[in-house]
């Protein structure tokens, strides 16, 4: 199950008055699903407000159109995303939990995100690619993909060292 990272806490413990109204555990849209939202509301000319991370091929696809999308900046800063907010940060079985108080975590979770643009913009191609081939074609490139890991805060942390 895939349920959406961090959102319910960065909400609930910077006092935002936001919330999801999906069919997942956690309220959430699974990706496919936020791409179909997306592109109805163009096809309708109506207004939604997603969360999408960038680089993303839906965001180039629509830019410079009347549904390019619109960065929306809240009142509310986000505390700045930090290593151990990230080592805080709860499970994926945690963020699917029927309760929302495990979904929440604590305050210390409730840090901005922390960028991979380079692995969005790779995982999300080879994720393409092998959701196109048998089985028997797919190559572990996706899976080797998404457990390499080296975030902005780690190359941060790096040039501060």
């Amino acid at each position: 199950m895939v349920c959406n990272p961090n959102v319910e806490a960065q909400l609930f413990w910077n006092n935002i008055s936001l919330e999801s109204d999906g069919p997942l555990v956690n309220d959430g849209y699974e990706y496919d699903r936020m791409v179909q939202i997306w592109r109805a509301a163009n096809a309708t000319q109506s207004h939604v407000m997603l969360l999408w991370l960038s680089p993303s091929v839906l965001v180039e696809e629509f830019r410079g159109t009347n549904y390019q999308f619109q960065p929306v900046i809240l009142p509310v800063i986000l505390p700045d995303a930090t290593v151990q907010c990230r080592a805080a940060r709860i499970t994926t079985e945690e963020r699917c939990s029927p309760d929302i108080n495990v979904r929440r975590g604590n305050m210390v979770v409730a840090c901005d995100d922390y960028v991979q643009s380079l692995q969005t913009a790779v995982a999300s191609s080879l994720r393409r690619l092998l959701e196109e081939s048998s089985e028997v074609r797919r190559s572990l490139a996706y899976q080797a993909i998404l457990n390499l890991n080296v975030s902005q805060l780690d190359m941060n942390e790096i040039l501060y060292r």
